[in-house]
């Protein structure tokens, strides 16, 4: 059993963390031993039909048919994790902060977006006594909204349930309007201390104003091309000076060309060693020290004209 454990941890535990498998481990679990074959399965949840096989000489996923009457509780594996799960379960349960609204992920920009992006520049200025010009996160790392009302930490850890941690990247300015441009292609992605203002152009249009030197971004996909003209790029409520260093706080995950970012992967990191969820936990607890909510409003950072 102990060994089936470790396959199911080396599995997911470089996507999740250790405290989240052992809270859902019993619920979300069964699993088997297949004498014949050497090898254990395990199924992913009771409302799918997809499993999990991991071999000893082959640790591969690989999918199958759910028996339909298979699932029931492992008493094994519930006896381990019971101790555990109940020390986690109080955890998750401590409240830590409120919000007074909804907060939602939303392109091109949203409130959510907008108060993640925020801690993380302040997080990494914090950690490593530097000015950080600006922070990003993705809109697909935000997993859940937040509720108006009370926040708890099981509440951050179904928002940000990833360890990746906060690093920061030196850009040219050249460097950032290549970053633009992809963050112009997905629509738009959590920012903090950078505006972009920017529009569609038709095809004419892109001829005539590549003429004047102007950054033209070209967003393929698989069965179109659409041009947009950037407007207008500040930082620090400056214009971007191409010869001019800046400093981005973003995710790992982001750094190494993640969600797209193949200009980020170019270019050195540094780790601040801080998780993007502590810098969040964090960050209420401080508000909540000082009788503050969690905000975050829609303020025109990443903006597209009609």
């Amino acid at each position: 059993m102990f060994k089936l454990l470790f396959k199911l941890f080396s599995v997911f535990g470089k996507k999740f963390p250790l405290s989240l498998i052992i809270f859902f481990l019993p619920l979300c679990f069964n699993c088997i031993q297949d004498n014949n074959s050497n090898q254990s399965q395990f199924y992913i949840s009771k409302n799918s039909s997809r499993t999990i096989t991991i071999s000893p000489y082959n640790s591969s996923p690989e999918h199958g048919e759910l028996p339909a009457n298979f699932f029931k509780e492992n008493d094994q594996l519930l006896n381990i994790i019971t101790p555990y799960r109940a020390k986690i379960q109080l955890n998750y349960l401590k409240e830590i902060g409120t919000t007074t609204k909804l907060l939602e992920k939303g392109r091109p920009e949203s409130g959510l977006g907008n108060f993640v992006a925020d801690l993380i520049r302040e997080r990494a200025q914090q950690e490593t006594g530097q000015e950080i010009d600006i922070g990003l996160t993705n809109n697909g790392g935000l997993r859940v909204p937040l509720f108006k009302g009370k926040i708890t930490i099981g509440n951050i850890y179904e928002l940000m349930p990833f360890d990746n941690e906060i690093v920061t990247l030196q850009l040219t300015g050249k460097q950032i309007k290549e970053f633009v441009g992809q963050i112009v292609c997905l629509g738009g992605e959590p920012l903090s201390g950078i505006k972009i203002i920017y529009k569609k152009i038709t095809e004419a249009e892109e001829k005539k104003y590549s003429k004047n030197g102007v950054q033209i971004v070209q967003c393929k996909s698989s069965s179109r091309q659409t041009n947009y003209l950037v407007i207008t790029i500040m930082i620090n409520n400056r214009p971007v000076e191409l010869d001019k260093k800046y400093t981005l706080a973003t995710s790992d995950y982001l750094a190494t060309g993640g969600n797209r970012f193949s200009s980020l992967k170019k270019i050195d990191n540094q780790t601040t060693n801080c998780s993007i969820r502590t810098a969040i936990i964090d960050k209420i607890k401080a508000l909540t020290k000082m009788n503050l909510a969690v905000t975050g409003d829609i303020e025109g950072r990443v903006f597209e004209l009609n």
